[in-house]
């Protein structure tokens, strides 16, 4: 804080819609990543650190992973958005304890979700954190109750350890993402790869936005790290750190009665050795032979010495070709990327011309890494938007009608690290 004719000045850093993105995209002119949101924190002179949500993409190792690496970097203020309930509540309940998450207005089981309020003392000027999730927009998590958003800030003001201050920041997080500060002015932060500064000065607001390109440099320190990170991401077992599984294998097993060993021991051993790539769901037949179902067949008469070795065979035939759905197209978008929508079009095109093959998205930065890893593609080429298909992979440059055209199948038991 400066003080300037006698009248308050503070200067806020503010990041928004980082959407897990730990290593940027490579995007030209929109590089993006935590180790540029570094370099300009630790060169811009601030009073307080902010992020007004949307951290979390789709990789809860890879989110828990990028907040521990923000919270080193003094952040004030972590705005749980609809975004960060993406992995349930206890994700967020979790990871209070090492980060200031902020949210006002939403309570999980009776409690609140984080923090609902944040008071700073920036060299002795008062200020007040809120944030709000707007209602509406979060629905079908069981135990979680939105409060309406004006109530919220109103119970926080009438706290005695609120009164009296000299700023109160409010982060509404919904249809849009705005950051206002009381009786002065207002900003919208629909955006990403960018970072904020905002400063309030003789009762003016003053917004700059810039852009996280190529002009700034990265931060070395934390782009070691980041090189650790990702040495450490290699090292361990595929499976245990994707969080998006496109080919799946469900599976239905139908059973006649509640002390089945089936239901109760073998295939909960299944599930948990293919986390994330194969789901049962359990039917119960009482004038039926116990079954298993698995891509539209139907198998009865198994032992229990032989289930276990039927099953695996099963499931990496599955996996191998695609899973139950045959998923040999996955793209990798840029998010906020105009050109992608027309990618999307492309492969919407494709899709219908191609029914008997799956195409999907994914925003799982941990699954573009085996694929990079796996199809050897070359440094200068890991850059989003990407497509795989079959054994091809296509960038940016490639992408075109005449180049959509699936070659061989996807090895997903490498993409998953499985071996047979």
């Amino acid at each position: 804080m400066v003080i300037i004719n006698f009248i308050l000045a503070i200067d806020i850093i503010y990041t928004a819609g980082i959407g897990g993105e730990f290593l940027g995209c490579g995007c030209p002119g929109e590089e993006g990543g935590i180790a540029r949101i570094a370099y300009y924190i630790k060169n811009t002179p601030h009073q307080l650190l902010i992020d007004a949500g949307g951290i979390f993409g789709k990789n809860r190792f890879v989110d828990s992973i990028a907040v521990t690496n923000l919270t080193d970097y003094g952040f004030d203020a972590l705005c749980v958005s609809p975004d960060e309930l993406i992995f349930g509540p206890e994700f967020i309940t979790r990871l209070n304890s090492v980060a200031p998450f902020l949210c006002s207005n939403v309570r999980y089981s009776g409690a609140p979700i984080a923090r609902e309020y944040i008071i700073k003392d920036c060299n002795g000027v008062k200020v007040v954190l809120t944030a709000v999730i707007e209602e509406g927009i979060i629905s079908g998590i069981k135990d979680l109750e939105v409060s309406e958003s004006e109530k919220a800030i109103n119970h926080i003001k009438s706290l005695p350890e609120i009164r009296d201050y000299d700023f109160f920041i409010n982060i509404k997080n919904g249809r849009d993402r705005t950051i206002s500060i009381e009786k002065i002015g207002a900003v919208k932060a629909n955006w990403s790869r960018r970072i904020g500064l905002l400063r309030i000065e003789k009762n003016n607001l003053k917004n700059t936005v810039t852009f996280l390109d190529s002009t700034i440099p990265e931060d070395s320190v934390t782009r070691v790290k980041i090189n650790l990170f990702l040495d450490y991401l290699h090292s361990l077992p595929a499976q245990k750190v994707i969080s998006d599984f496109p080919a799946r294998v469900p599976i239905v097993y139908y059973y006649n009665n509640e002390d089945d060993s089936v239901m109760k021991y073998l295939l909960p051993t299944i599930v948990k050795r293919y986390y994330g790539m194969v789901g049962v769901t359990y039917i119960k037949k009482t004038e039926a032979m116990p079954g298993l179902k698995i891509k539209g067949e139907v198998y009865q008469g198994l032992s229990s010495d032989s289930i276990i070795t039927f099953l695996n065979e099963k499931i990496y035939q599955a996996i191998e070709n695609g899973g139950d759905n045959n998923v040999q197209v996955v793209y990798f978008p840029n998010i906020n990327c105009p050109e992608c929508e027309r990618y999307n079009l492309l492969l919407k095109a494709f899709a219908t011309a191609n029914p008997e093959i799956t195409v999907v998205s994914s925003l799982d930065e941990v699954l573009l890494e085996r694929f990079y890893e796996v199809y050897c593609v070359p440094p200068e080429k890991r850059l989003k938007p990407i497509i795989f298909m079959g054994i091809r992979y296509l960038g940016q440059e490639d992408i075109s009608t005449k180049n959509l055209y699936v070659e061989g199948k996807i090895p997903w038991l490498k993409i998953y690290g499985i071996e047979k």
